[in-house]
């Protein structure tokens, strides 16, 4: 747990590793909820409804990424 509060050897590689790992952290992230997001669109778009209301509803849903 020391190492969380000293001052790294070579802090420029201890910082670039730090970086790489958001990096990923981050891509899984927006993945997952590009995932999350997308599936409701599949049920919408298989409904029996009038293409207006689709769009209505693909437009409602894309309010969740704001």
């Amino acid at each position: 747990m020391w190492y969380n509060w000293t001052l790294p050897q070579n802090a420029k590689e201890h910082c670039f590793i730090i970086a790489k790992a958001q990096i990923v952290v981050v891509s899984i992230g927006i993945a997952i909820d590009v995932l999350i997001w997308s599936i409701p669109h599949f049920v919408v778009w298989k409904l029996r409804a009038l293409l207006w209301r689709k769009i209505a509803l693909t437009a409602i849903f894309s309010l969740g990424i704001m």
